[in-house]
């Protein structure tokens, strides 16, 4: 507020007590505080006029495609190279993912890790199994403290298990186990002689995942690789080598086909192809890993090789003449000589033409100050009235 009072802004307090005798103050002092004010405003007012222009770099050749260049001929003073359409670059820049293949680096032992996790499956259900089981034992002898042991352990160890099963996938795998201990009363369809189903199921599961990553299989989507063919590298053998595209496939693309394989192979039980489908998930692992920082910089050096430039304008071309029509190739001169221009001279143009923003600014604001001066003087008295 105290600002305010001293650009004469806002209204003073009306003097009270003692100070009604000498009333608002030194008349001196406020005339400056006014003119002061006055000066400020003028001031804030032009640099916020001022700052609303852009700060692009302006052309003195301001024309569009289609107009009449009304100039006078305009005939290249020196060699200059001629820039290409933005949108050509933008283009070529944007073929380059087409043309160059991203890298990724092999997976180490990704077969043993398959095996790995297939062996930790199986030992995993033996476990499930057995508390299973043994729930279902205690259930029949009627010591129901052990089978509500036994029916939280297998709980416990079916959560912690690398299978993630539906418990409808579940169900149908207990119920093929119990169905073969002696004791217990249980349904099954996968009763008999023969390996048990969930052996069965984990053995199909794991050879289709081995087949499937020999053939190559990435951690990213198809969708996302552009080019027709992938660099594999090996970093501890330094060597490169191209795969093309149609003989890898992505982890989605895997899981698919699996579910496809395993529909086929168990045609007429759609309950043991889904569990085989999330066996598969559980063990499997890709073969090639995506190097996104690495794929990245090579793109970027590429795209960083695409010219700016076509060809060039001699020294003495007509760049236009007067009459003529302005082309995109017309344009696209005018722009590169003026561009090669500003560099030559350190962008005086540009500076030129700020200065001359400011010159007519600081000259409309004077025009409008004594404007109200002489014709509107109640307003131009009144800073707050002019602000």
């Amino acid at each position: 507020m105290a600002l305010l009072e001293k650009l004469g802004i806002r209204r003073k307090s009306r003097p009270v007590g003692s100070k009604l005798e000498t009333g608002f103050g030194n008349p001196t002092a406020d005339r400056r505080r006014d003119i002061a004010g006055k000066v400020a405003i003028f001031l804030i007012l032009a640099t916020l006029a001022i700052l609303s222009f852009r700060a692009d770099e302006s052309f003195q050749f301001g024309v569009e495609v289609g107009d009449t260049w009304t100039r006078d001929d305009v005939v290249a003073p020196f060699s200059f190279a001629l820039q290409r359409d933005p949108a050509d670059i933008a283009a070529d820049r944007q073929r380059v993912k087409f043309a160059v293949p991203p890298l990724f680096r092999p997976v180490d032992n990704a077969l043993l890790v398959i095996d790995a996790r297939r062996d930790t499956l199986r030992s995993q259900l033996d476990r499930v199994f057995a508390a299973y089981g043994s729930y279902r034992l205690m259930r029949v002898r009627g010591q129901e403290t052990e089978a509500a042991a036994d029916s939280a352990r297998y709980l416990a160890l079916r959560r912690a298990a690398i299978l993630k099963a539906t418990p409808q996938q579940w169900s149908v795998l207990v119920n093929a186990y119990a169905s073969r201990v002696p004791g217990i009363d249980a349904t099954s369809r996968y009763g008999g002689l023969g390996p048990r189903l969930d052996v069965r199921l984990l053995n199909e599961a794991s050879d289709l995942a081995s087949t499937m990553a020999r053939a190559g299989v990435v951690d990213i989507p198809m969708d996302s690789i552009y080019a027709e063919t992938i660099v594999v590298r090996d970093v501890r053998a330094s060597s490169d080598r191209e795969v093309s595209v149609e003989t890898i496939q992505s982890i989605d693309e895997s899981f698919e086909r699996a579910d496809q394989h395993f529909a086929r192979v168990f045609p007429d039980d759609s309950h043991a192809a889904t569990v085989a489908g999330a066996m598969f998930r559980a063990i499997f692992q890709y073969s090639y890993e995506y190097m996104e920082e690495e794929s990245l910089e090579r793109w970027r050096l590429e795209q960083a090789r695409v010219s700016p430039t076509e060809g060039l304008v001699g020294e003495g071309e007509v760049v236009v003449r007067s009459g003529d029509r302005v082309t995109p190739l017309v344009k696209r001169k005018l722009a590169s000589l003026e561009e090669s221009q500003a560099r030559r001279t350190g962008n005086r143009i540009g500076w030129k033409t700020r200065l001359g923003q400011v010159v007519v600014i600081l000259a409309t604001f004077v025009f409008f100050f004594l404007y109200l001066f002489f014709l509107r003087r109640k307003v131009f008295d009144s800073n707050r009235m002019l602000f």
